[in-house]
């Protein structure tokens, strides 16, 4: 019982984790919103050449960003869903770009759950941007009515956003992190015990 416990207090997060959490969550959702944009200009290029997916890898890294640096239950839910109401409320996308974060954050989580919040190399990170990228997909199927268009085209497409995840999401975030290591602000974090 008191094992049980203590695993309970050591997944509670402190006040500066939920800081750290809130203030990267809402800087990626305002730089969403300077991405979305850029996307808007960009999307009727990437479509005529089946590759709309190409940059959405970007919009993944809230869920294995702070989730990788903190490394506690449902981090990766939590700031996927901040990152999506800053954005949905500067764009033109609203509470609806809430779904996105859901499906984003479930997906890294769902990563981190099998886990069991224990193993964090590397290939866990790649592994949570994969699962994110096709929740992601797995929304934008039915809402955006992929099922109409070819088995053909979606698995294209699949394929793109897999390949944008794992550069500008799993790729840009270790990076950011290894760059962020030797500055020593994450020192105050589980991350700060383990090499990436």
């Amino acid at each position: 019982m008191k094992q049980h416990a203590s695993i309970l207090t050591s997944f509670r997060l402190s006040i500066h984790e939920l800081t750290f959490i809130g203030v990267t969550s809402a800087a990626l959702g305002l730089a969403f919103w300077g991405w979305t944009a850029i996307d808007v200009l960009l999307a009727p290029v990437l479509e005529s050449f089946g590759f709309r997916f190409l940059f959405a890898g970007f919009w993944l890294i809230p869920g294995i960003f702070a989730p990788f640096i903190i490394r506690k239950p449902g981090v990766a839910l939590l700031s996927s869903l901040i990152a999506a109401f800053v954005e949905g409320m500067l764009s033109k996308w609203g509470l609806l770009s809430i779904f996105w974060g859901l499906s984003q954050g479930l997906g890294s989580e769902l990563i981190f759950v099998l886990f069991r919040y224990r193993y964090w190399r590397t290939g866990i990170l790649y592994l949570a941007s994969l699962s994110a990228a096709l929740a992601s997909y797995a929304l934008s199927y039915y809402h955006a009515e992929c099922y109409l268009l070819s088995t053909r085209y979606n698995l294209l497409q699949v394929g793109i956003l897999l390949a944008s995840s794992l550069i500008f999401s799993a790729y840009l975030t270790q990076t950011l992190i290894q760059k962020l290591g030797p500055t020593g602000l994450l020192k105050p974090f589980a991350i700060a015990d383990s090499d990436l």
